[in-house]
């Protein structure tokens, strides 16, 4: 009797990497891409829907913050499984999301070999946690360091890193489809996170502490 393939969803706002990873996964026996979606809202629609053994979720889409909607697809369809597939290598993220209920975290500088891997790995045993990241995110899970520093949210953080790369407003609230009022919100609890009292001051702090790259 034939082994059932492990049916996976794709949530990506990259159109172009979401077709390549469901090329690349097609080729590779006992694998079904059951369906994709481009924001955190379609995952979880996707999750309820399909009922897939494993999710492949990106974490800067637009939508709920991701320590949200992890919790919110697990609770749609109990036996899915969550993997991370980031460009963000960020111990603070790997931290909370897996806290959240995500079995893996993966770089997007995995290889198909490395993918396939996690993939089988993360759908086959429920106590499981699949990372691959750098060293240094690794050692900074471990040291609790920074993973605690500033006590940020994912989604206060990908706020900081857009403003880092000098958004206004207006375009963070587009990236991340929020409102603008929204975003006002998360720069007052991260400017009182940080301690610092301007935008120049949150960028400065965050480099410095690691939060975004210099």
């Amino acid at each position: 009797m034939a082994t059932a393939p492990i049916r996976i969803v794709l949530a990506d706002d990259h159109t172009i990497f979401r077709q390549l990873l469901t090329e690349m996964l097609s080729t590779i026996p006992g694998f079904e891409v059951v369906a994709d979606g481009e924001d955190a809202d379609q995952a979880i629609a996707l999750a309820a829907e399909h009922q897939p053994d494993v999710v492949l979720l990106d974490i800067g889409m637009p939508g709920p913050d991701p320590a949200h909607s992890i919790p919110r697809m697990r609770e749609l369809s109990p036996n899915t499984k969550v993997l991370i597939v980031t460009s963000f290598d960020d111990p603070r993220a790997m931290h909370d999301l897996i806290a959240a209920g995500a079995s893996g975290y993966l770089l997007k500088t995995a290889g198909r070999d490395e993918l396939s891997t996690a993939i089988r790995a993360v759908n086959r045993t429920d106590g499981l946690v699949v990372v691959a990241v750098s060293r240094e995110a690794f050692l900074g899970i471990r040291q609790n360091a920074p993973v605690s520093a500033h006590g940020l949210s994912i989604r206060e953080t990908e706020v900081l890193r857009l403003l880092a790369d000098a958004k206004p407003n207006r375009a963070i609230a587009a990236r991340l489809d929020i409102t603008e009022a929204t975003v006002k919100r998360h720069l007052s609890t991260i400017y009182a996170k940080l301690g610092v009292t301007s935008r120049a001051e949150a960028i400065q702090t965050a480099r410095k502490s690691g939060i975004v790259e210099a």
